[in-house]
C-alpha cells in the first residue's frame, strides 16, 4: 500500500478540488522526499531488527555449543580423575606391598646376623 502510494507521489499524482477529494492533496517534491525518506526509514528500522535476531540466534548457537564443550571437558575431567584415583590407590597398595616385603627382608637379615652372631660365639 505503501508502495502504490509512492508510485503516486513519485508521479505527481495530485488531487485538486472538484475531483472528488475532500482536501486538497497538492504533493510537492518535497513533500514526496519525505514520504520516501519515511519508507527508507521504516525498511532500515526492519533490516535491524532482522540482523539482531539473526545476530541473537547466532549468539545462541555459539553459547550452546560453548556449553556443551564444556560438558565434555568436565566428563573427561571427572574420568581423568577417577583413573588418577585408581592409579594412587593402585600405587599406595603396591607400595604397602613393598614396605610389608622390606620388612621382611630385614627381619630375615636380622634373624641371620645373629644366627651368624651365635655361630660365632658358640662354633668358634
Amino acid at each position: 500500500m505503501a508502495a502504490t502510494f509512492l508510485l503516486f507521489v513519485l508521479r505527481g499524482v495530485r488531487h485538486k478540488p472538484g475531483e472528488g477529494a475532500t482536501t486538497n492533496l497538492m504533493l510537492d517534491r518535497s513533500t514526496a522526499h519525505v514520504f520516501v525518506a519515511a519508507e527508507v526509514e521504516a525498511l532500515a528500522h526492519a533490516e535491524r531488527k532482522r540482523l539482531i535476531v539473526e545476530a541473537q540466534a547466532t549468539a545462541r548457537d555459539i553459547l550452546a555449543e560453548a556449553e556443551r564443550a564444556a560438558q565434555e571437558i568436565v566428563a573427561r575431567a571427572v574420568k581423568i580423575k577417577a583413573e588418577a584415583d585408581r592409579a594412587l590407590d593402585d600405587a599406595k597398595s603396591k607400595a604397602v606391598c613393598i614396605q610389608k616385603r622390606a620388612q621382611a627382608a630385614l627381619a630375615l637379615a636380622e634373624s641371620i646376623a645373629k644366627g651368624r652372631r651365635l655361630i660365632d660365639t658358640f662354633g668358634g
